[in-house]
């Protein structure tokens, strides 16, 4: 995962864009239930949630060049799989932004399917990754000569 930068959006916000790879090690298929960008130094500070269609909005698998998994179906990955979770974390001003952000994903598996390895239900927190403080770059039309 690169190191998100701040960018002033069109709404006047500054938003820190990024990604999560997520893959399934086991030998089950994982429902990610939910998914929150949290502030490192304030676990307790959430700074989105994403759950539901919003979560599957959100999803990709990897290879899969189609559209997002629609959003009546839950966000899964089988056996051995994996996938991109986009994030888009935006505050009114730079300096509310954390710092450094982390990561909580809950997932779930059949039940009893893993038994005595891995409850059915897990919630890891994971994705630790530094904010940038380099000014980015914005590229525009060519001015007129």
């Amino acid at each position: 995962m690169s190191s998100p930068a701040p960018v002033r959006g069109s709404d006047n916000r500054f938003h820190l864009a990024h990604e999560l790879a997520l893959t399934n090690a086991t030998d089950q298929p994982a429902t990610i239930r939910s998914a929150e960008t949290v502030s490192a130094a304030k676990p307790g500070q959430v700074l989105e949630k994403l759950s539901g269609p919003a979560l599957a909005s959100r999803f990709k698998l990897t290879g899969n060049f189609g559209p997002p998994t629609p959003s009546s179906e839950p966000v899964s990955l089988g056996p051995s799989q994996s996938g991109i979770l986009y994030f888009d974390v935006s505050a009114p001003r730079v300096q509310d932004l954390p710092r450094e952000l982390v990561h909580r994903i809950s997932v779930s598996y059949p039940e009893a399917s893993l038994s005595g390895v891995v409850p059915a239900r897990v919630t890891e927190t994971a994705g630790k990754v530094q904010v940038s403080s380099r000014p980015v770059t914005c590229r525009g039309p060519a001015p007129d000569r």
